[in-house]
């Protein structure tokens, strides 16, 4: 899942329309910092949280650090 394609689309839509590219949000969702997992890295964290005795009945953030706006 990425957001690119979805933002290609939107401003192929917009330039279809003759429309000027804008972002589609609130202002405070344009200045706020997203972390992201890549997703094998986020699966093999549930598969080792899943079947790993010392897991059980704890809360775990997995990120790759990855910072984006």
């Amino acid at each position: 899942m990425s957001i690119v394609p979805v933002i290609a689309v939107y401003a192929a839509i917009s330039k279809a329309l003759g429309l000027p590219l804008r972002f589609p949000g609130k202002p405070g969702a344009y200045r706020a910092i997203y972390q992201v997992t890549e997703s094998a890295h986020l699966a093999n964290a549930a598969l080792w949280a899943a079947t790993g005795p010392r897991c059980a009945n704890q809360a775990y953030n997995v990120t790759d650090g990855d910072h984006f706006r």
